[in-house]
C-alpha cells in the first residue's frame, strides 16, 4: 500500500479489519477511539512523530468507521467552512 495507489475507502476497510483483531480488542477493551486519539495526539510532540501520527490516523479512521462518517465529504465540507470563516 502506498499513498499513490491507495484510496481512503481502502484504508478505512483495512483499519476495520485491523481493529477486529482479538489481540487489539483485548489491549484496547477499556478505551474508546476518542480517548486513544487524545493519547496519540499528546505523544506527537515526542521524537517518534511518524509512529504516533500513524497511530492517530488509525484511530481516526476507526472512529470514522464506527460513526459512519464519509471522510472525503466531511473533509471537503470542513475546508469550505474554514475558507468561508464559518468554523
Amino acid at each position: 500500500m502506498t499513498d499513490a495507489t491507495t484510496n481512503l475507502k481502502q484504508l478505512k476497510d483495512f483499519v476495520a479489519i485491523f481493529v477486529e483483531n482479538p489481540r487489539l480488542k483485548e489491549y484496547h477493551k477499556h478505551m474508546d477511539s476518542s480517548l486513544l486519539i487524545d493519547i496519540e495526539t499528546a505523544d506527537l510532540s515526542h521524537e517518534r512523530v511518524r509512529d504516533e501520527l500513524i497511530g492517530l490516523v488509525i484511530y481516526c479512521l476507526s472512529l470514522a468507521n464506527a460513526a459512519g462518517i464519509d471522510l472525503s465529504s466531511a473533509i471537503r465540507e470542513k475546508v469550505v467552512e474554514i475558507l468561508k470563516g464559518t468554523w
